[in-house]
């Protein structure tokens, strides 16, 4: 956590203390989930290898494996009764092969170009904006912090709720069986949203705690960065009126429905014999009848 046991002074993120591997790693990845509470411990150093060393591999794994859904051309995800996978007829073992890295590659590129662009923008408008003197809360003592280093510090540690959110909505879509896939698509969204909202507001909380951003400048420090992803997104993977730049190696989705087999015709339901008819009851006089 990013403060000490009577909640007064900053701490440095628990990756960053002692304890073993496993304890450090999810204490600093749990902290991610109190954003306002671990917001101030990233001012207290200016050192980029440790947010290197936890950030960097864990946002290249997810950035990549985020990519396998919805980025491979010759499996199918979902459709059945929970994680149903399909391999589109005629595909061989080579190709299969091809495919899944490619789709690992373009996970990588496409969440990767998305924190790069994030990172850049965070870090430029946060050394802009922020006003951190030395001996100031957060900062320590003996000088005032690189402000941009700060900054990158926090988009090291938590740059993985980038990708994060595409992997959970689609294991979500996978998992769910056919019949369920419209309740999975809003349990997948929201989760998503949520992620992302944490995100926000630990990007927020650091402009202001760790960069002494102040409130009207945070928000423009945290809203321009997320403006210029979602640009870089769109530019890559193009919207529903436009090709992106990576249209080319994208899997043709109507295709693919083409190439699968037609699913089996449900059986029909065995003929019934006709009830036997019966004489109609006797109808008393006058009813039925109206004056």
């Amino acid at each position: 956590m990013a403060y000490d046991d009577q909640g007064d002074e900053p701490v440095p993120p628990a990756w960053e203390g002692s304890g073993s591997f496993p304890s450090r790693w999810l204490q600093t990845v749990g902290g991610a989930f109190a954003p306002l509470r671990t917001a101030a411990g990233f001012g207290l150093s200016d050192r980029l290898r440790p947010a290197l060393t936890f950030g960097l591999p864990l946002v290249l794994l997810l950035s990549a494996l985020a990519g396998v859904v919805p980025f491979t051309s010759t499996l199918v995800f979902g459709g059945g009764e929970g994680f149903h996978i399909a391999v589109v007829p005629g595909t061989t073992e080579a190709l299969l092969r091809e495919d899944v890295l490619r789709a690992l590659g373009l996970g990588l590129l496409v969440h990767g170009a998305a924190v790069l662009a994030l990172a850049l923008a965070f870090t430029s408008l946060a050394g802009a904006y922020g006003r951190v003197e030395a001996g100031s809360a957060g900062h320590g003592d003996e000088e005032p912090r690189d402000l941009k280093r700060v900054a990158l510090r926090v988009v090291l540690y938590r740059a993985w709720l980038i990708p994060l959110p595409a992997l959970v909505a689609h294991a979500v879509l996978w998992a769910a069986p056919a019949s369920m896939q419209e309740g999975a698509s809003v349990v997948a969204s929201t989760v998503a949203l949520v992620l992302m909202v944490v995100l926000v507001l630990t990007l927020l909380s650091a402009a202001r705690e760790s960069c002494g951003c102040g409130g009207l400048s945070s928000i423009a420090v945290v809203t321009v960065p997320f403006l210029l992803m979602s640009v870089v997104s769109w530019a890559l993977l193009g919207g529903p009126e436009n090709r992106g730049m990576l249209e080319p190696w994208l899997p043709d989705d109507e295709a693919i429905q083409r190439a699968l087999p037609d699913p089996p015709e449900p059986e029909a339901a065995p003929e019934q014999e006709p009830p036997p008819r019966t004489r109609p009851l006797p109808r008393a006089p006058g009813e039925g009848v109206t004056a």
